[in-house]
């Protein structure tokens, strides 16, 4: 085994990480892009609670970010998921990298 399998490794554990961590931030924007047909549909109370409390929570976080306080635009989120998809990218070269190398 050599150090190259080790950081070959690695690296595909953490692109496997990062993948897994950014499904459920794109899931969350699509839940928030879609908010006024999500509570159309919805006639349960306490999932409509649900609902409402994190779209409640999102335009809370939303106040720093936004000057013309659109509701359900979900500024918050989109630098956490640029991070994501940079280190995402960035692991797929130094995989490129470390499979060219160790040969």
């Amino acid at each position: 085994m050599s150090i190259g399998s080790v950081f070959e490794g690695m690296i595909r554990y953490s692109f496997l990480g990062v993948t897994l961590a950014l499904l459920p931030m794109l899931f969350l924007l699509l839940l928030l892009h879609a908010r006024e047909r999500i509570m159309d549909g919805l006639r349960t109370g306490v999932t409509r609670m649900a609902f409402q409390k994190l779209f409640e929570f999102s335009d809370r976080l939303d106040e720093r970010y936004d000057e013309n306080k659109i509701r359900g635009s979900a500024v918050w989120i989109t630098p956490v998921v640029w991070i994501g998809i940079t280190s995402a990218v960035a692991l797929m070269f130094l995989m490129i990298i470390v499979t060219t190398i160790s040969g």
